[in-house]
């Protein structure tokens, strides 16, 4: 992929060597966010941030990557403050044709399956989805990704645990997009029968050929487990307990690999326990500042300055 003027919707569409540019970027610019300094190589760049729906990460860390890389933000976090959200009901062409105006690269969330694409239909300039509905999560998957290279040394040969609504979580699909552009990966896709993954997306897994398999209990699986992604059941965000199969504590990491990390998009509920932060396991916190470095290399490489690193 030449990312320069692309938009990023999918992780579907990547392939291995989109992914490990995006990592060699990312390298090149982790040391801005450690040291809390900003570069100038977006000085000249407007970045909107069009949230129609709630979001703390990601709307927070796309905002912080264009000021690090020296550039500017302006948008708004709630679709009732919009024209598209309000009486008027705005279409998505009608505010993407006059939002390109404004700035020179968009990141949207919306509550909406495929509005991202929508939006990028109509707009000339570069697009990146912050989630869409229940289908995807460019962005979140490749910091996901950044996080398992840089706290395990690789991502090939990994065992994963992956626990949640599989119909539901689109960092989940955007993750395992990712995954299955690396060789050897098994996935342990963990969920209610009744939110299992949908068909679409196992044809897409298949012809990838990533190798997943699905059940409904993390016990049995945490011994030779490299990751656990912990997302949260339905059952846990519609205010219920979460059964004990799908709760990761630090009892049942005690078996674990000492290099086994534990990680989640945050926010969470009693699905990830409070009494894992205090072990060596917890990386969900450190992941949200590789979603800074991530969302840093994707802008980047958007508009073509890599070659100014």
């Amino acid at each position: 992929m030449d990312f320069k003027g692309r938009d990023i919707l999918s992780l579907f569409e990547f392939t291995r060597r989109d992914i490990e540019k995006v990592f060699k970027v990312a390298d090149k610019l982790e040391p801005v966010v450690k040291k809390r300094t900003r570069i100038t190589i977006l000085k000249d760049k407007v970045l909107g941030t069009l949230f129609f729906q709630p979001s703390t990460r990601t709307r927070l860390s796309f905002e912080s990557a264009m000021l690090r890389l020296g550039g500017a933000v302006t948008g708004f976090a709630d679709a009732k403050v919009s024209r598209a959200g309000d009486k008027f009901q705005e279409s998505i062409a009608d505010t993407a044709r006059v939002i390109e105006n404004y700035v020179d690269a968009v990141a949207i969330r919306h509550f909406q399956d495929g509005i991202a694409a929508e939006f990028a239909e109509h707009a000339t300039i570069p697009v990146i989805n912050g989630g869409d509905g229940q289908n995807e999560h460019p962005t979140q998957g490749l910091l996901d990704l950044i996080t398992i290279k840089k706290e395990l040394g690789r991502i090939n040969g990994i065992d994963i645990i992956m626990i949640g609504d599989m119909i539901e979580e689109r960092a989940i699909h955007s993750l395992l997009y990712g995954l299955a552009k690396f060789d050897d990966v098994k996935v342990h896709l963990v969920s209610p029968n009744n939110q299992r993954l949908p068909q679409a997306y196992k044809k897409n897994l298949n012809e990838l050929n990533l190798k997943y398999d699905e059940g409904n209990s993390i016990y049995g699986l945490v011994e030779n487990a490299d990751v656990i992604y912990s997302d949260g059941i339905k059952t846990s965000k519609e205010g219920a307990i979460t059964p004990d199969q799908y709760i990761v504590d630090a009892k049942k990491l005690v078996k674990a690999k000492r290099d086994m990390i534990v990680m989640h998009p945050l926010p969470r509920l009693d699905e990830l326990s409070e009494d894992v932060d205090s072990t060596p396991h917890a990386r969900y916190f450190k992941e949200t500042m590789y979603g800074v470095i991530a969302r840093m290399a994707v802008l980047t490489l958007v508009f073509g300055r890599e070659e100014k690193l």
